[in-house]
């Protein structure tokens, strides 16, 4: 182990491969609350439920990411991109950072 944040839950483990003499630090992190809270809000709007049509306008806040999910979407370029990142959160991949059910519209600049 290289590093424990309690705070955030995040650990990140240093990997050292003897054959090419690589090395890489994963990062983990616990989202078990994160996801827990998402569905609890989720679950409590009053909708006809998930993928029925419904459209958002994006100055909701539908989604509540971690630090490692925005990590992962910076990397692959889905955070800087509003049409992208408006496609991503109506995937199966954002259901556990949904907060809100429905089919998203607009320009996805304040999800």
């Amino acid at each position: 182990m290289l590093d424990y944040d309690p705070l955030l839950g995040i650990t990140e483990f240093i990997h050292y491969d003897a054959q090419t003499g690589a090395t890489f630090i994963e990062t983990v992190e616990d989202e078990t609350a994160l996801v827990e809270a998402n569905k609890a809000e989720f679950n409590s709007h009053v909708t006809k439920g998930w993928g029925n049509g419904e459209e958002l306008d994006p100055k909701n806040r539908v989604l509540r990411l971690s630090a490692t999910k925005v990590a992962d979407l910076t990397r692959r370029g889905v955070l800087q991109d509003p049409v992208k990142l408006m496609a991503w959160a109506d995937t199966d991949e954002a259901i556990p950072y949904r907060t809100r059910p429905g089919k998203l519209k607009g320009t996805g600049r304040m999800v």
